[in-house]
């Protein structure tokens, strides 16, 4: 499976960076489990669909998030073969990764794209 990379500007960072999670939008650090990823994108797709990126830090104390992605794209095989295992790639699910340009020392964020199954 070839995924793009995509690079993305600061404005549309800092709006990725300063977006609230809500039922449509989920930021997840790079250490999460993969299962736990499956449950929320499941829950997506049950729904009326949604965001979720993976490589995003949050401060418990201050709420702010922060870039800190994969170093490679390849370090997401395991969250990518547990998503694909489960939910193919197809008309509802999108991947992507993205990198900040300038920036590229903090990562490269997985961008998935869950559309509702619901006709």
């Amino acid at each position: 499976m070839s995924i793009a990379v995509v690079t993305v500007g600061t404005p549309e960072a800092r709006q990725i960076l300063s977006a609230e999670e809500n039922h449509f939008l989920d930021l997840k650090a790079v250490e999460v489990a993969p299962a736990k990823l499956a449950r929320s994108i499941a829950a997506f797709a049950n729904a009326d669909g949604g965001e979720l990126f993976v490589g995003v830090d949050e401060n418990k104390t201050s709420g702010k998030m922060a870039w800190r992605g994969f170093s490679r794209p390849e370090d997401a095989n395991g969250h990518l073969q547990a998503f694909e295992d489960m939910f193919p790639l197809g008309q509802y699910f999108g991947y992507e990764f993205l990198r900040w340009s300038g920036q590229e020392r903090r990562g490269v964020v997985l961008h998935v794209t869950i559309q509702s199954r619901v006709t």
